[in-house]
């Protein structure tokens, strides 16, 4: 069985791609930012994607030839997979804990997981 991990303070999914490259299933990627989270579910929509016809609609959207909810209309299993797997998400509130705990349990049940978590760029970035 492959190993899942979490990645908190994601940004744009750099640290959590290298985990699934090397062989982990990044089942859940949480950062703060809208964009970043988008782009999350892009980068999580992309793995999940397998159909031939997915990479000729991916290059197209990349060269502005197909919006991207008509990427995720075309292929709305991976869609589905990728909007569970990223989460916009701030650490804090009651409430905003019981989402992130929700999610939580819904991706990795009762296993075992690795959690990631990278320095918030905004630390540094200010």
């Amino acid at each position: 069985m492959t190993m899942m991990v979490v990645d908190l303070f994601a940004g744009a999914g750099g640290l959590g791609e290298g985990f699934s490259r090397a062989g982990f299933d990044n089942v859940l990627s949480c950062e703060a930012e809208a964009i970043f989270t988008k782009t999350l579910k892009l980068r999580h929509f992309a793995r999940y994607s397998s159909q031939e016809s997915f990479h000729e609609d991916y290059y197209r959207f990349l060269a502005g030839e197909l919006e991207l909810d008509i990427l995720y209309e075309r292929h709305p299993e991976a869609a589905s997979k990728a909007s569970a797997s990223s989460l916009e998400y701030t650490l804090g509130s009651e409430t905003k804990n019981k989402t992130f705990h929700k999610r939580l349990r819904q991706q990795v049940g009762e296993q075992e997981f690795g959690l990631l978590g990278g320095p918030p760029c905004q630390a540094y970035s200010l």
